[in-house]
């Protein structure tokens, strides 16, 4: 597993626990989870166009 398929499963992980809290009415706790889940999303696309970037580099 590379690192941006492993950045893109933990945000789907936390796919749950952020429903959970939505669903319940916890959007002070639901808010900052959906919030790393954008990040971790954004990171695991920058690990995606790094590693793209630098295979053809290595090409």
């Amino acid at each position: 597993m590379n690192l941006a398929a492993a950045l893109d499963a933990m945000a789907l992980e936390l796919e749950p626990l952020y429903e959970a809290l939505d669903s319940k009415g916890e959007r002070w706790a639901a808010g900052p989870v959906h919030l790393l889940q954008c990040r971790l999303r954004v990171l695991a696309e920058l690990a995606r166009r790094r590693g793209a970037t630098l295979g053809a580099a290595y090409q």
